[in-house]
């Protein structure tokens, strides 16, 4: 039990030091990516916290569906021109723990705005959204290469006709 107010004091005092690091990090992660001019939104494809399931049976107890509250962690345009990791509210509809579908996303929210508690669990994923994020770039490269491979063909007079 606190005897005193002033015990919790060296505890925020060290709370606020570690936080301050934290937004620190952050804050270089952002700058960072934001000097790459990737321009590539990144969600991670699953939960970075996850609330209770709220489960609905049927009358013999079959689960029919299933849904709870969500924070995902991602890199997206936050405000305009500005480029950042981010966090947002969503409901997975998922029937399991290994099959999520979100659904009512949110706008997301700086991750330097979020609380405390979010901001160091996103610090521990932040590695796994940098792989999905060079993974969607790899991707968008694939789809531009492509795109151009057929405009080059289109302007070159090989142009197919129309179906009848």
């Amino acid at each position: 039990m606190v005897d005193t107010i002033s015990e919790l004091s060296e505890l925020a005092r060290k709370l606020n030091q570690k936080s301050d690091k934290i937004n620190t990090l952050i804050s270089s992660i952002n700058d960072q990516l934001s000097t790459l001019n990737l321009g590539v939104e990144v969600w991670l494809d699953y939960p970075l916290v996850e609330g209770d399931a709220v489960i609905s049976e049927d009358g013999n107890g079959k689960v029919i569906s299933q849904r709870r509250n969500v924070t995902l962690l991602g890199f997206c345009k936050t405000e305009p021109g500005r480029w950042g990791l981010a966090v947002r509210d969503a409901i997975d509809i998922g029937l399991d723990d290994e099959n999520y579908n979100f659904k009512n996303l949110e706008t997301p929210l700086e991750l330097l705005r979020a609380s405390r508690e979010l901001r160091v669990v996103a610090l521990n994923e932040i590695p796994g959204l940098l792989d999905a994020m060079k993974s969607r770039a790899e991707q968008l490269l694939k789809t531009i290469d492509a795109a151009e491979h057929t405009a080059d063909r289109l302007a070159g007079g090989d142009i197919p006709e129309k179906p009848r």
